[in-house]
């Protein structure tokens, strides 16, 4: 019993070992670069890019929207799909203070706490279509992050919750002349 202890905490040590350290940029598709220049323009700093731990995503679209109020302010989205097909993760940036602390029925809350100390609240578990989500929101440098991932056996809450821990050490980068995304 002891020899198949040993040897299942020897794989486990080696697929953690292996796993990715770093959070790395998610590839834009071209349709997305060319979304990316003129969703950037429309917002007034420079957005994070998304990241992931491993191979397997792509961002297939960028877009803007107006959040409601007094003076609507742009919000831009990433969409982040599986190389394979299926939605991973939507990663949203605003100035925008958003602050509704309601969570979906049936499921959880979730806290995330990032090296920088930044604080992400959500919830994760059932949507009421049939899957599970995790939804993520923090604010840094004045902006405003949501990530609202699509869980499954390619995506775990925990994989949501290591990408939004990288993201917070992120940050928005100032803007300046160029809309030059910020990178790592």
């Amino acid at each position: 019993m002891l020899a198949v202890l040993t040897g299942v905490m020897a794989l486990m040590g080696f697929a953690c070992a292996s796993a990715p350290a770093t959070c790395s940029d998610v590839r834009l598709t071209p349709e997305a670069e060319r979304g990316l220049e003129a969703a950037a323009a429309q917002v007034d700093f420079g957005p994070a890019l998304p990241c992931a731990f491993g191979e397997g995503f792509m961002v297939t679209s960028v877009i803007v929207d107006r959040l409601p109020g007094v003076q609507p302010r742009a919000r831009i989205s990433f969409i982040v799909d599986f190389t394979a097909g299926g939605r991973a993760y939507v990663l949203s940036q605003t100035r925008v203070a958003v602050t509704s602390a309601q969570i979906a029925q049936s499921t959880h809350r979730v806290r995330v706490t990032s090296e920088a100390g930044v604080v992400a609240e959500g919830f994760s578990g059932p949507t009421g279509s049939g899957g599970d989500a995790t939804y993520l929101r923090w604010r840094s440098d004045d902006i405003t992050y949501e990530l609202d991932a699509t869980l499954g056996r390619r995506l775990t809450d925990a994989d949501v919750q290591r990408i939004a821990a990288a993201l917070m050490l992120r940050g928005a980068a100032p803007r300046s002349s160029s809309a030059t995304p910020s990178g790592p």
